[in-house]
């Protein structure tokens, strides 16, 4: 999920890395959970790798999400320190009270028939409501109807695609936008 509030920082990142892209750097190699810069289909992003295979990297794009892209080294730099402060501004997220049929991995068919759901009608507003995080950092939400308040995890589950789960949070913090202006707030851990 990216908030439209961070669109204005994303371009500016991006503008930045590809008018000035970063300099190779000759010996340097993908360090263990570091943030570096991908060069795929002509544009520099923020990256982080996930895994090496026959000698190809899998990355995944910070500031846009999605499916991970395959890049050969010659097609990652370190990132500049300057970029390194910057957050994410794509949040990985799961939808709260829900989880897989069966088992604890989604079908692909869910997320095709999940992408028709949200993207049937392009008219029809979605707002998400961050209730906070579950352990391994990905942040539970909320997808509604900006004008119904229709509760798109509910429908899943109402629809069979889906099962009612209870998440535990591990920090609790809420954010909506609302008139374009970020509102947050934070509480204390549930209890156990």
């Amino acid at each position: 999920v990216r908030l439209t509030s961070d669109d204005a920082l994303l371009m500016k990142l991006l503008e930045g890395m590809n008018e000035n892209p970063p300099p190779a750097v000759q010996g340097w190699t993908v360090g263990r959970r570091e943030t570096v810069a991908v060069y795929y289909e002509d544009i520099w992003y923020r990256g982080l790798a996930v895994k090496k295979t026959e000698g190809m990297f899998s990355m995944y794009l910070l500031d846009f999400g999605g499916a991970l892209v395959n890049v050969a080294p010659d097609q990652l730099r370190p990132l500049p320190a300057s970029l390194n402060n910057t957050p994410a501004v794509m949040y990985q997220v799961c939808l709260a009270g829900m989880g897989p049929m069966e088992g604890e991995v989604w079908g692909e068919e869910v997320g095709q028939l999940m992408g028709e759901i949200v993207n049937s009608d392009l008219q029809y507003k979605l707002g998400i409501e961050f209730l906070g995080q579950v352990e391994g950092g990905r942040w539970v939400v909320k997808l509604r109807g900006i004008e119904d308040e229709e509760d798109v995890g509910n429908m899943m589950v109402e629809g069979g695609l889906a099962k009612a789960t209870e998440d535990r949070l591990i920090v609790t913090k809420i954010a909506t936008i609302k008139d374009e202006k970020k509102v947050a707030t934070s509480a204390s851990k549930p209890p156990p």
